[in-house]
């Protein structure tokens, strides 16, 4: 009697596991997946990605109206709720990390305004090489007498090489004669020292372009990112897996989406 009890419930127990699973993969995932393209595809969303948030009772919203849509209808109500929890939770994670690479590309797109060439420097300064040197050794003077004199500085046991870069970036940002900013520019593309050996033009030409192309992979990569939703049927993975053997991708882009979604197993009842 006990075994047949126990046979029972294992029974009810699979069959409301595989009732939960088909709500998931049938209803709920397909949920969160509509209210995703809703908020990307809603007119303010361009707005949104700038300011880093979006209206949070535009997913209630969203939700409300679905509801009634064939797909998505006969859910239990906490279902909905969760659906939009999710969906909340996903844009503002994806908005964090936005944030974070909009950061790194504004950090490396004002370092790529400071590199520049010898050559360059000279003429922005409107001064012999030799001349730009002599300025960049007085502020470097300056720089390690500010931080001798300064004890909390010094207390916080950081490097004197990365202070000396701190305090050159800020002399940059706060100059405003083109001699000490093209000399604090020459002092810290040559990481804070002064170079024992002239500068070669084809290397300098290839560390500018190895940091052009830093910007144009964080630039693609915050254009092309949305949020995306899962694929628990596999229909997502199979329909781009067809798409991708028939067609010949637009762009990069276009071949990085193909790529990511292909290498995105579908989940399983088992997983």
């Amino acid at each position: 009697m006990a075994q047949k009890t126990i046979q029972c419930r294992l029974i009810a127990s699979s069959e409301t596991r595989q009732y939960l699973w088909s709500l998931a993969a049938e209803k709920n995932t397909p949920l969160i997946n509509e209210l995703i393209r809703c908020v990307v595809n809603h007119p303010e969303f361009a707005t949104w990605r700038i300011r880093g948030r979006h209206p949070a009772d535009i997913v209630t919203k969203f939700c409300a109206q679905l509801k009634s849509d064939e797909r998505f209808s006969g859910q239990p109500s906490r279902f909905y709720a969760s659906a939009g929890k999710v969906v909340n939770y996903i844009f503002k994670s994806w908005f964090t990390i936005q944030n974070r690479l909009q950061q790194k590309l504004s950090g490396k797109q004002k370092w790529l305004e400071i590199l520049k060439s010898d050559d360059e420097l000279v003429e922005i300064c409107e001064q012999n090489l030799a001349s730009v040197q002599k300025k960049a050794a007085q502020i470097l003077k300056q720089i390690n007498k500010a931080i001798d004199q300064d004890s909390e500085e010094q207390s916080k046991g950081i490097r004197r090489t990365n202070l000396i870069r701190s305090h050159l970036f800020k002399k940059y940002r706060a100059a405003k004669q083109p001699l000490s900013r093209g000399a604090t520019a020459y002092f810290l593309k040559n990481g804070g020292k002064m170079p024992s050996k002239e500068e070669d033009p084809a290397k300098f030409s290839q560390r500018r372009r190895k940091a052009e192309l830093q910007i144009q992979r964080l630039q693609t990569q915050i254009d092309s990112r949305v949020p995306k939703g899962r694929d628990l049927t596999g229909e997502a993975w199979l329909e781009t897996l067809l798409t991708a053997t028939s067609k010949i991708p637009k762009s990069n882009q276009e071949q990085n989406q193909w790529q990511a979604c292909l290498l995105a197993r579908p989940k399983t009842l088992i997983d």
